[in-house]
């Protein structure tokens, strides 16, 4: 019996959907491992994965029954609206260059270090999934989108999600400004997501606590020093 897993390159996370369906959850992992953590049960099955999307670029989509590699995860397509993780844009390596295919969240076998299908035919192109196309016309995006709170502020564009491997639903988005990430934000402060930017709420951001400089002999008299600076210095007993 064990508490948690390690991930990535440590040990393979290939689950079972229909056991994940059927299992109740006993407790959440507190490993943390390259953008990866993992609910599991009290007897140490996996029961989903809690994933960023940017460590899942590159990763390999293999059949089930073969083990055979069919292609490598490069995009992903989020419903706007729901949240929901439709599926991902898989490159097909052909002769001279590769092909962009699709692969539908519900055809996912297993998602760990690999993604499994059952067979090769679960990747096809987007333009056959009739059921996507006004999706894809709508053009609303979610990485890379600017983000913004209600009253207008800019929180940068949304550099990376994550989303969990059993649902296949978006939990956190991290904006980022340049170089520079700022707090992640939970997909229930998303008010909308429109073409030019996914809008949230303003309550759901956070404002930094300013660096005040308390003068040495202020820190003498925490009453005074609280009243002048703003900022709390007293130990409040419970």
């Amino acid at each position: 019996m064990f508490d948690c897993l390690l991930v990535g390159s440590f040990a393979s996370l290939l689950v079972d959907v229909e056991l994940m369906r059927t299992s109740k959850l006993s407790k959440q992992a507190n490993s943390r491992e390259e953008g990866f953590f993992c609910t599991v049960l009290g007897q140490g099955i996996l029961l989903a994965m809690h994933v960023r999307f940017s460590v899942c670029r590159g990763m390999s989509v293999t059949e089930e029954e073969t083990q055979e590699h069919l292609g490598t995860v490069t995009g992903i397509l989020i419903h706007p609206d729901t949240g929901k993780i439709e599926g991902f844009f898989v490159a097909i390596p052909g002769l001279f260059r590769s092909e962009q295919r699709f692969l539908a969240s519900q055809d996912i076998l297993r998602f760990g270090s690999r993604v499994a299908v059952r067979h090769a035919e679960m990747i096809f192109p987007i333009e056959e999934h009739v059921r996507l196309q006004p999706l894809l016309m709508e053009g609303r995006t979610v990485l890379r989108q600017s983000m913004r709170t209600e009253s207008g502020k800019i929180l940068g564009r949304c550099g990376d999600i994550q989303f969990d491997t059993k649902h296949f639903m978006v939990e956190w988005l991290f904006p980022r400004k340049l170089f520079r990430w700022g707090v992640a934000l939970p997909l229930s402060s998303v008010i909308e997501v429109r073409k030019n930017a996914i809008i949230v709420r303003d309550s759901s951001v956070r404002e930094p606590v300013p660096n005040v400089k308390i003068p040495s002999i202020l820190k003498q008299f925490p009453e005074v020093a609280e009243a002048r600076t703003g900022v709390a210095t007293r130990k409040i007993r419970s």
